[in-house]
């Protein structure tokens, strides 16, 4: 009886630990976000620290260090990244991956996007599933035969600058001379306007005056002159010295 109990025992943790293994590998599907840019150098809860840079993820429940295949279910792009930190936290949400794993599967633009999470085996770093480089490329090195002669056509370029501005600023002083000039004119012009009906309006009213003297006395033509206070020449003026003496004669008689 003791035989037989350990035995189902047995048999329920192997079975236990068959079912905890193949969901280990079981793919998961779900929603996936990102790190901002801006996290960059935020503390993660293995210790380490986050850049934008890296193919590292935040998963709720695998161990630090378990890689994953997170594939973009809307374009089919793949990569491998690996558990350095808790979350997502957001509901519906799988996995938050950090932006430059975001970058390489094109979900930048939209912010969520469907994923396929599976755990892979090793202990590789993270990489890119598809256009994986092997070996170095050729490089071919030779002197430039340029001379730095680039530096004459900054040069060139900056002098042509100056000139246009040169030109742009002379040509922006002639028309706020000519401008000043026009309103100077018209100025002038006015003023002159004003003057001219000032000397109309003067005109009118000598006119109208004339015309109501003559109305006054018709006798009297319009061309006729007033006569003058002066005396005309050839007649002969009264001397005032006669009158001063008899009024001083006058005057001492009265005194007497």
């Amino acid at each position: 009886m003791k035989h037989q109990h350990m035995h189902r025992l047995a048999c329920l943790v192997l079975l236990l630990l068959t079912l905890s293994a193949s969901a280990q590998h079981r793919s998961q599907k779900g929603k996936a976000t990102y790190y901002s840019r801006k996290a960059t150098g935020a503390r993660t809860a293995d210790g380490g620290r986050l850049h934008h840079d890296s193919l590292t993820c935040a998963h709720r429940t695998l161990p630090f260090g378990t890689l994953l295949k997170v594939t973009n279910l809307r374009n089919q792009k793949s990569i491998i990244v690996k558990v350095t930190d808790r979350g997502p936290y957001r509901r519906g949400c799988i996995i938050d991956l950090s932006y430059g794993a975001a970058a390489q599967l094109g979900m930048l633009a939209q912010g969520l996007a469907m994923v396929e999470v599976q755990r892979v085996s090793g202990n590789n770093p993270p990489y890119r599933m598809d256009d994986v480089e092997t070996g170095m490329p050729d490089f071919e090195f030779d002197f430039s035969k340029a001379r730095y002669s680039f530096i004459k056509e900054w040069n060139k370029k900056a002098d042509e600058e100056h000139e246009m501005e040169d030109k742009h600023l002379a040509e922006r002083k002639q028309q706020a001379a000519k401008r000043l000039a026009e309103i100077k004119e018209a100025k002038i012009a006015k003023e002159e306007k004003k003057e001219e009906e000032q000397k109309l309006a003067a005109s009118q009213q000598a006119k109208e005056r004339q015309q109501m003297m003559a109305a006054h006395h018709p006798g009297i033509p319009n061309n006729q002159k007033k006569p003058s206070s002066r005396p005309q020449a050839g007649t002969k003026k009264e001397d005032p010295s006669i009158w001063s003496s008899v009024f001083q004669k006058v005057k001492n008689w009265f005194g007497d």
